[in-house]
């Protein structure tokens, strides 16, 4: 990918109405993985993607726009992004960023790296410290050397070099208090079909697909994850579609209905009830509400 194939907008021309999905196709069809050295001077649009993307800034300072929050970038900063993330990437002024991008599909994920990386909801955004950032650019100069290289074995290498920087993103968002071991087969199961299902809830999926992923009856799997999670598959599988829905309406001037079924929905009047069932507003009237306190916080900072 050229620098001029990123989704570029001037600060402030951005619409929402073109917003850009990044499909697998187009840009990893056939070897699940490449790596790009950009060096962006403008704002990246907001976006989302079928695929993963590892990303580590070199050099420069700006903002990232993740999930609705807003991160600051410098030297060292690294950030993993999942097919659920919604993100956009915007340059101080004056400032050149300067990073390392990789994407690259589930197939180049070890089952229990995914395990270790998706425990929850948290955004895996991680500033590494002066003695860690020069042993992290290291890796990806090498994943760098070994996909244009291509020399024997390059293959093998970039899998292994990729598992350990995946390795150390979990490592940051693991609590000291987390424990070690392999859980039972039964939850390595149900793991497995949680990852599956935060990877495609915007798909058309159901308790009896997600089962079959993992080789659990209807009846069985539908008993273990409402013990497992507290909620019946059905709820969770919702709040994941109203999580990205919630992130959409906060950064794109997208309309509802297509915020609606790209989040997964089939109705819109399904959407809206339970947008407002669970955040107690409905999808229109909550985006009124950020665009109405934003303005007063410009007004009180002018």
């Amino acid at each position: 990918m050229r620098d001029d194939q990123l989704p570029l907008k001037q600060p402030g021309e951005l619409d929402e109405q073109q917003m850009v999905r990044l499909s697998h196709e187009r840009f990893i069809p056939v070897s699940q993985f490449r790596i790009y050295r950009h060096s962006l001077y403008e704002l990246v649009e907001v976006h989302w993607h079928e695929f993963f993307e590892l990303a580590f800034i070199l050099g420069g300072e700006g903002v990232h726009l993740f999930n609705g929050r807003a991160y600051p970038l410098t030297r060292g900063s690294l950030f993993l992004l999942t097919p659920t993330d919604i993100h956009a990437l915007e340059p101080a002024a004056g400032s050149k960023l300067e990073l390392f991008n990789v994407i690259f599909s589930e197939a180049m994920m070890e089952e229990e790296v995914g395990r270790l990386l998706f425990r929850g909801f948290e955004d895996h955004h991680i500033l590494f410290d002066e003695d860690a950032i020069e042993r992290v650019e290291g890796e990806f100069q090498r994943l760098w050397a070994e996909s244009h290289e291509q020399r024997a074995g390059h293959r093998l290498l970039i899998y292994n070099t990729l598992q350990r920087l995946l390795v150390d993103v979990a490592r940051s968002a693991v609590s000291g208090n987390a424990k070690n071991g392999q859980p039972p087969a039964q939850h390595q199961k149900l793991h497995k079909a949680l990852i599956y299902l935060h990877h495609h809830y915007r798909e058309p999926v159901t308790l009896h697909s997600v089962a079959d992923q993992v080789a659990l009856s209807p009846n069985y799997f539908s008993e273990c994850f409402r013990s497992a999670t507290g909620v019946t598959f059905q709820h969770y599988l919702q709040s994941l579609r109203l999580r990205f829905a919630k992130s959409l309406l906060s950064v794109s001037s997208l309309p509802v209905t297509d915020i609606c079924y790209a989040a997964g929905f089939q109705t819109l009047s399904h959407f809206e009830r339970a947008f407002r069932r669970e955040f107690g507003h409905s999808p229109t009237t909550w985006r009124a509400t950020l665009l109405t306190d934003a303005n007063q916080l410009q007004a009180m900072s002018s």
